[in-house]
């Protein structure tokens, strides 16, 4: 992700949309961030900081998505529709932005198959992969893989991970 750009965006974005000041959870900092995408019914938010970072705000505190096991509080992202929050993103980054590159989409999605290997979860994954640029799904290999063979999906997903991983390898 090009935090740079990222960062370029807090100011413009700050204007159209009101800053907010949390207690970090890993540093007790206060930190300034804009909220941006809804994550989850608990009213979690995704948003950037000052610095340019993806941070997740809960009703506790607030999360710089630096590790991992972060995005924990963002894969609800993906019970909306794939488009939808690429549209969101657009509208307040613009139109012409490679979303790609400055969204975690990738790391959410990555998560989620790793995350308790819900069932529910792989499945929104496989739908938004779907939706991904064919260049970035190479990282979801093995996740896809292990979907393949695992009951505890519904045949539709298994096989939509079928088909996007004779993608990958073709």
């Amino acid at each position: 992700m090009d935090v740079a750009l990222i960062k370029s965006f807090y100011n413009p974005i700050s204007k159209v949309k009101v800053p907010e000041r949390s207690i970090c959870a890993d540093t007790g900092c206060e930190i300034e961030w804009i909220p941006i995408l809804p994550s989850g019914k608990q009213g979690n938010y995704m948003g950037i900081t000052q610095k340019g970072l993806w941070c997740v705000g809960t009703a506790q505190n607030l999360r710089i998505l630096d590790h991992p096991k972060w995005y924990l509080h963002c894969i609800a992202l993906m019970e909306n529709p794939f488009d939808e929050v690429v549209a969101l993103l657009r509208g307040l980054f613009g139109a012409d932005i490679d979303v790609y590159n400055i969204f975690p989409f990738v790391e959410i999605i990555d998560f989620s198959f790793h995350y308790d290997a819900s069932s529910y979860w792989i499945q929104l994954a496989v739908e938004w992969i779907d939706q991904v640029e064919p260049e970035k799904r190479q990282t979801f290999l093995n996740g896809l893989k292990k979907t393949i063979n695992n009951k505890d999906v519904s045949q539709k997903s298994r096989h939509k991970a079928r088909k996007i991983t004779r993608q990958i390898l073709s």
